[in-house]
């Protein structure tokens, strides 16, 4: 692909991307905590729920942001190829409907070894 011309595009916000981690990590961290601490029963449940909101969230937040690049830069005649963890399902529903889009369930896609170390 790269010798007929195609090019990697950055489609995650790297700031966005910073701030999922660095929530999931906080609330990771008080679960952890309170596991040590907490006498208060469900606390720890309670902590659990949101962190899996916010995984959810982040998904969400970090879908529609891949979404609107996308958008934004792929021009008219352009081909894109988007590959995304499973985590990511449902992105489809942001692309632009401008945009042919097919989803293909269930794939691995293994990196040639001249994909670009940086990338993988």
């Amino acid at each position: 692909m790269l010798e007929a011309g195609a090019q990697f595009r950055v489609t995650e916000e790297k700031e966005l991307f910073q701030l999922c981690e660095e929530v999931e990590d906080r609330l990771e961290g008080l679960k952890s905590e309170c596991e040590k601490k907490c006498k208060e029963s469900g606390l720890l449940e309670k902590l659990e729920s949101a962190r899996k909101s916010s995984d959810s969230l982040s998904i969400l937040a970090r879908n529609i942001a891949i979404a609107r690049i996308i958008n934004e830069d792929l021009k008219e005649g352009e081909t894109g190829v988007l590959l995304m963890g499973a985590a990511h399902k449902g992105i489809e529903k942001f692309i632009s409907p401008s945009i042919q889009c097919e989803v293909i369930p269930g794939t691995l896609w293994v990196p040639p070894p001249s994909f670009p170390k940086e990338l993988r």
